[in-house]
């Protein structure tokens, strides 16, 4: 009898634990999705967590049929609940895995980038001499406002130079950008040797870096050097990737 007993309360204690799990076997079809997607959050078995991925995976159900139309669906159904919510964990973790190698990528990038600038600025510097604002006078032949921008550039490396390129970057007190400017400097410079050049840029009363470049103060502001590329006499260089600055010619 008590084996009978002990038999039957085990039956029952089994019964209830399937009926508990049993909402993770139910298949999810088009037709009854909502449903489910009400009745999972207070679901027995269900965790908050398992909750996440089930909306996931269904609203990236959803956004397939309408962005990928006639194209196999990413999150496709019929699937049972505990399918779709292993299915879209894989798929979560797959974004994490990307985005963490985009991270990697991007650091990598970062620091090429910087070992490239760090040659370039051992290999030539540029300072900022003067910089002149001259307004627009038809009557004296002059039709546009121009920036004049007088420089001093030094070959630091070893070996002879026949041009570089970069910016000059205005920052104010604080570090904040004012504007910036592209030299291409074609001059042929000996190790250790400098070289004045000057360089003019078409003023643009339109453009807010141009306007706040006219209140450039020497005293206050200044101009920092940022390379992107020196070729040398022999035809090698050392460059990084191009900015999108204003050229000044």
């Amino acid at each position: 009898m008590r084996y009978r007993v002990v038999g039957m309360c085990l039956a029952i204690w089994l019964e209830l634990s399937a009926c508990k799990k049993s909402f993770k076997r139910e298949v999810v079809t088009e037709q009854n999705i909502e449903q489910i997607a009400q009745r999972i959050g207070s679901a027995e078995g269900v965790t908050p967590d398992e909750a996440r991925l089930f909306a996931a995976y269904i609203v990236r159900h959803k956004l397939a049929q309408v962005f990928v139309a006639g194209q196999p669906n990413p999150a496709p159904l019929p699937a049972t609940v505990q399918e779709a919510i292993d299915r879209q964990r894989v798929f979560a973790a797959s974004l994490a895995e990307q985005d963490r190698q985009n991270q990697v990528r991007a650091q990598a990038e970062q620091q090429r980038r910087a070992a490239e600038a760090q040659a370039l600025r051992a290999a030539v510097g540029v300072s900022l001499i003067s910089l002149s604002f001259q307004e627009a006078d038809p009557m004296a032949g002059r039709f546009d406002s121009m920036f004049t921008f007088n420089v001093t550039t030094t070959n630091l490396s070893s070996r002879p130079i026949r041009g570089a390129r970069g910016d000059l970057r205005f920052v104010d007190t604080f570090n904040r950008e004012i504007g910036t400017v592209t030299l291409s400097i074609e001059e042929n410079i000996a190790p250790g040797q400098s070289t004045p050049g000057t360089y003019s840029k078409r003023y643009n009363q339109f453009i807010d870096a141009d306007r706040a470049l006219r209140n450039f103060d020497p005293t206050r502001h200044r101009a920092e050097w940022v390379p992107e590329q020196v070729v040398f006499a022999d035809g090698t260089q050392l460059s990084v990737t191009p900015s999108s600055a204003d050229t000044a010619h």
